[in-house]
């Protein structure tokens, strides 16, 4: 028994050592499908654009986690949209999603932006991370955003020169401000810039109900005022506020944090 513990223990061997060398690191090496995109919203199903990039290493095969990083073309990384991949090599995306990733980044809707992507690889947090080649895109976004156009008597019943309310999230509810110098304070909604399509306005005479019919009866407040209005195409409902706005704090002379300083609207400028 003992000589066969001898035996034993003279033929086993210890596990192989690695040492972390970090002077000449292999980052990954990164593509894309596509180096210039123009995004549809008919589309949106569709895969965009595929990135792929190869495995990091240093003086071995380490697991590393993965980020695609996403930024304005020339801004440095200062403020990156980091996408998470894990350990894979590869990240797809659709229309829809890549669309949004693009409007969240700052590209204007229907217009063409600049943007770099690179791949950040972390093998540990004690480690400082490898960053990969840039990818250079041009993407031009589809706004998702829907409109109403707000014509009334307050601006010549001019449904392109009216004002607008907005929603973002494209589920046909709708918020925005309005400010009604004058007239009869009368108004109604349209779906685009012209009469030529949807029209809405109020289910009653009143003008107030609160519900919407199409193409129904004018809106009507009492100007002049600045309003916030809201609309749900959903369940026909809407609501208008008349609101004021004003100014309070150490920034405010004489008054301070005591009381407001009322805000006047300047309807040329806009502000």
């Amino acid at each position: 028994m003992v000589a066969a513990a001898l035996l034993f223990s003279s033929c086993k061997k210890d596990l192989a050592v690695i040492t972390l060398d970090t002077s000449n690191p292999k980052s990954a090496k990164l593509s894309a499908t596509e180096s210039k995109i123009v995004l549809m919203e008919a589309r949106e199903s569709n895969t965009a654009i595929i990135f792929n990039w190869t495995r990091p290493s240093y003086n071995f095969n380490g697991s590393f986690k993965h980020t695609l990083q996403f930024a304005k073309a020339g801004t440095n990384f200062a403020s990156p949209i980091n996408e998470s991949a894990g350990t894979d090599l590869t990240k797809a995306y659709t229309e829809k999603a890549f669309n949004a990733l693009m409007l969240s980044l700052g590209i204007p809707a229907l217009s063409q932006g600049n943007v770099e992507v690179r791949v950040k690889s972390v093998l540990t947090d004690s480690v400082a991370p490898l960053y990969s080649n840039l990818q250079n895109i041009a993407v031009t976004p589809y706004n998702i955003e829907q409109f109403l156009y707000v014509p009334g008597d307050y601006q010549g019943w001019d449904p392109a020169t009216g004002g607008i309310i907005r929603s973002p999230s494209k589920n046909k509810q709708y918020e925005g401000y309005i400010y009604v110098a004058g007239g009869s304070g009368e108004f109604k909604f349209t779906d685009a810039p012209n009469w030529n399509n949807a029209i809405f306005g109020d289910a009653a005479g009143s003008g107030t109900s609160g519900n919407v019919a199409s193409p129904g009866n004018n809106f009507k407040v009492i100007p002049p005022g600045f309003f916030k209005i809201n609309a749900n195409l959903n369940n026909n409902t809407y609501t208008i506020t008349k609101t004021t706005w004003g100014l309070i704090g150490d920034a405010v002379p004489t008054t301070g944090w005591n009381s407001d300083r009322d805000l006047t609207y300047d309807a040329k400028q806009n502000i």
